[in-house]
């Protein structure tokens, strides 16, 4: 398409997606009776016309995502049953709902959810009234459609057609690796590290890291993803460069009312820091907290912190403070965060990985904070391709464990810090506990419709 960018992926507010069959969504217990009176559509008989599945309309009378073409979906409800109505007061039935992946050029996988089967269209469709009102921005001018998240970052820019459609192509993924049981060894390993990259896992596996890890260079050589031309400078000592990035706010507040997290990564070891916050003006102090501890750590000083140009880390207050104890500032370009590339995109994989843990075991998403510490916690101690070496080593500290006052089954949220011990969720007396006894059943969900659970945590 004219004038894409390196930024114009068809990201959509997709979410990165590792596992269809335990999709969040909304349990049905009748047909639906869905209306959409200004919809443009085109209707033929099923099997009629050859569809093009790659070519997507974005459409800004549609109210839902729709599609004719079965082999979209890997996976398809097809409880989800029902009819639309049109505005010429045509209906067709709807035959199924599911996730619908795209393949982007750096080879990654993005996911639409809620998509519709519906079997007599002749086009695809993808409502911009339902991506709008996922905080998505739409912008119609000159001719071009630009898709913006709430940052005002560009998703994706499609210039209309001759006869004034905005279509957008997208390649369907067909991974062999998405549809492959949870038996096989090497996506039991991908589960366990939070859906980190199987190139990692590969690396990991050779250097020999970590015990039991298979080899898996037939999965890992399907699933690489291309990575970005490396940085011109890369600091030499810890903590001389150290890269910063505020995420939020997160619709969802945790349990514990968070809906912010700050994301630290040093330069030079690609160690990570994470702090959740529940206004963004605590962003300074967290920076502040974490520079004392990563000094008392290492020894040595924070030197240089690049972030972009937000508010929190631009004010005038901790401006002072990073004069007074010597720590410079680089200030990415307005509108340029690829100029604080490393930590964006790492951001972009924290939260990739957390929606995959949650959706993978149906987990609410209120747990979203723990599962972006679990992400960080994985990636601090994965193999990457930046190092010749691991990440940081585990810190031993001497474990304040507890004690599980039952036995009944619990969900593992993640890895108590400072301590060698697990973060677990009980359902029952919604509270979390801190142990070290635990047995893993993997393949095991918890159901949430009985009892109710999940609502708030201890």
């Amino acid at each position: 398409m004219e004038g894409e960018t390196e930024e114009d992926e068809p990201a959509l507010l997709m979410a990165q997606a590792c596992a269809l069959a335990n999709g969040a969504e909304e349990v049905l217990t009748a047909p639906l009776q869905l209306e959409e009176p200004r919809a443009q559509v085109l209707l033929g008989v099923e099997g009629e016309w050859k569809v093009e599945a790659e070519r997507w309309y974005l459409d800004t009378g549609a109210s839902n995502h729709m599609t004719r073409s079965r082999a979209a979906f890997a996976e398809l409800d097809s409880t989800v049953m029902g009819t639309v109505r049109f505005g010429d007061n045509s209906f067709v039935t709807i035959a199924g709902r599911s996730t619908v992946l795209f393949s982007c050029r750096d080879g990654s996988h993005r996911a639409l959810t809620g998509v519709y089967f519906i079997p007599r269209l002749s086009s695809s469709i993808i409502s911009l009234g339902r991506l709008d009102k996922r905080g998505c921005q739409v912008l119609i001018e000159n001719g071009a459609l630009r898709l913006g998240d709430r940052e005002h970052k560009l998703l994706v820019m499609v210039r209309h057609s001759v006869n004034s459609l905005y279509v957008l192509p997208l390649h369907i993924a067909r991974p062999v690796c998405l549809a492959a049981k949870q038996e096989v060894a090497a996506w039991r390993w991908h589960v366990r590290f939070g859906y980190i990259s199987f190139e990692t896992l590969e690396r990991m596996a050779k250097k020999e890291m970590v015990r039991g890890l298979p080899k898996i260079e037939h999965i890992a050589a399907s699933a690489r993803q291309l990575f970005p031309k490396k940085a011109k400078f890369r600091a030499q000592d810890p903590l001389e460069l150290v890269h910063g990035d505020l995420c939020g706010p997160i619709r969802l507040a945790t349990h514990g009312g968070r809906r912010y997290f700050l994301l630290l990564m040093d330069d030079h070891s690609r160690y990570m820091w994470l702090r959740l916050l529940t206004t963004k003006d605590q962003a300074a102090e967290a920076i502040k907290e974490i520079k004392a501890r990563a000094k008392a750590e290492t020894g040595k000083k924070l030197r240089v912190l690049r972030t972009d140009r937000g508010g929190e880390f631009t004010s005038l207050e901790f401006g002072q403070y990073c004069v007074e104890v010597g720590v410079g500032r680089h200030l990415s370009a307005p509108h340029s965060p690829q100029q604080n590339g490393v930590v964006e995109r790492k951001n972009q994989t924290v939260v990739g990985m957390e929606q995959c843990m949650l959706k993978a075991k149906g987990m609410p998403a209120a747990f979203w904070g723990e599962a972006v510490m679990t992400a960080v916690y994985i990636l601090n101690r994965a193999s990457t391709k930046a190092l010749d070496v691991a990440l940081a080593q585990a810190r031993l500290t001497k474990p304040g464990l507890s004690k599980l006052e039952d036995r009944r089954p619990m969900m593992l949220l993640g890895y108590e810090a400072g301590s060698k011990a697990y973060r677990m969720y009980d359902p029952v007396e919604r509270r979390v506990v801190i142990s070290r006894d635990v047995v893993f059943n993997e393949s095991a969900s918890w159901d949430w419709t009985e009892p109710k659970a999940g609502e708030d945590a201890q």
